[in-house]
């Protein structure tokens, strides 16, 4: 979902995450393979006709605000959240638990930026 907002596909200001529907699902040549937080039938069979994949993704607000500013998170909590559960009635609706992409990473970044300016 960062990478579709990084490149401008969708808005800035995700939310909820990103729904995926089926407006030129008919003629949808590209094989891409996405990461959302719901999709419509059409869409999903449009997408994997053409030889793409689709993976539902379960992100809370916390999750969200650490996908799209990681930055922003580690500055304020020093610490990237964890996976979190969605609620049971919701679980049979995700393939799997968003996670936040290179989480060691940006934290070994931050604190050694840290450790430099003290």
């Amino acid at each position: 979902m960062k990478v579709l907002r990084d490149t401008g596909c969708v808005s800035k200001k995700i939310l909820d995450g990103v729904k995926v529907l089926s407006e030129g699902a008919d003629s949808f040549p590209f094989k891409v393979n996405l990461e959302v937080s719901d999709i419509s039938k059409k869409a999903k069979v449009a997408i994997q006709e053409a030889g793409g994949q689709v993976t539902k993704v379960y992100y809370n607000k916390l999750g969200m605000r650490a996908l799209m500013k990681p930055h922003a998170i580690l500055k304020k909590e020093h610490f990237i959240p964890r996976p979190a559960q969605p609620p049971p009635y919701l679980r049979d609706r995700f393939d799997r638990l968003g996670e936040i992409p290179g989480a060691g990473e940006l934290s070994t970044i931050y604190y050694r930026r840290i450790e430099k300016q003290e």
